[in-house]
């Protein structure tokens, strides 16, 4: 019987290559690249918010309220940089 390999020899020089792939474009595109990690926190927040409400709520609504959590967070953020260095904007 055949062996089959999932990940190829060079997996880790391809992860390398992508990984300074997006390096290389986070000045032009920071957009993508943010809404792709909020929602990767989102995967982790959700459940977690799903668990606490003791199934009460459904999980879209969970999902709803990860993206309002991380949303309020990036704003109060934004806030606080421009309230301590307003010379940058």
């Amino acid at each position: 019987m055949k062996r089959v390999e999932f990940l190829g020899r060079d997996w880790l020089i391809e992860a390398i290559a992508a990984i300074s792939f997006v390096w290389e474009r986070w000045r032009k595109q920071q957009l993508p690249l943010v809404t792709f990690v909020s929602l990767c926190l989102n995967l982790l927040l959700a459940p977690a918010i799903y668990a606490a409400t003791d199934g009460t709520l459904e999980r879209k609504y969970a999902w709803a309220v990860g993206v309002l959590i991380l949303l309020t967070l990036a704003l109060a953020l934004y806030l606080f940089v421009v309230v301590f260095q307003p010379e940058r904007f």
